[in-house]
């Protein structure tokens, strides 16, 4: 799943983040260490529409989630002729 939304923001493709939420939901209760890993993500998304939280720590984590030249080498992307990032085949 992470792989796919990665290729999606690479492409420029539009994500529907509910229904992918959604999904993520129903596959957590099978398994045995829940994780639903969204807090920052949903932060951004009220920072950005300035939605205010109270009493929340907004520490940054921008550092920890930097997708730069190594890590998506790391997952099997590579530069095309074009300078765009695509997954190797």
């Amino acid at each position: 799943m992470d792989l796919y939304l990665i290729n999606c923001m690479i492409r420029r493709r539009p994500i529907n983040f509910s229904y992918i939420m959604m999904k993520n939901l129903i596959m957590t209760n099978d398994q045995k260490q829940k994780s639903l890993p969204y807090g920052q993500c949903l932060l951004t998304i009220f920072e950005y529409f300035d939605i205010k939280l109270m009493d929340m720590d907004r520490t940054s984590y921008s550092k920890h989630l930097e997708i730069d030249h190594k890590t998506l080498t790391k997952m099997k992307f590579v530069l095309n002729e074009n300078g765009a990032w695509v997954a190797r085949e």
